[in-house]
């Protein structure tokens, strides 16, 4: 059973939506300033939108270079993501007091 929407007065305002838009707008920038990385990549992908370089002649031009724009960018995101899921698997696992780190024996066995 599919339910009707909420009815929200503020929904669809100017007011609400240049809120709204702002807040994204900030919440937008505070992440980016988190990856600095990541901001360089949209900083780049925004100038070749833009054409800045002039590089972009034709539209398969643009096309081409943002592909590859965003060929790197998901590459450095997926490194990224994978070594923060490592750390954190590490971090949990090294404050597990039932895991204990097991030592390298000293010694072969017994001697003859």
């Amino acid at each position: 059973m599919r339910r009707a929407p909420k009815h929200d007065a503020k929904v669809g305002s100017p007011v609400a939506t240049l809120k709204s838009n702002k807040k994204r707008s900030e919440e937008l920038v505070e992440r980016l300033n988190r990856h600095p990385e990541f901001r360089d990549k949209v900083e780049e992908l925004l100038d070749i939108a833009d054409n800045k370089s002039g590089d972009a002649n034709k539209a398969d031009d643009a096309e081409d270079l943002i592909w590859e724009e965003l060929r790197e960018m998901g590459q450095r995101i997926f490194q990224d993501w994978a070594q923060r899921k490592h750390d954190r698997v590490v971090e949990e696992s090294e404050n597990r007091k039932e895991l204990s780190r097991k030592e390298k024996k000293g010694s072969t066995g017994t001697r003859r």
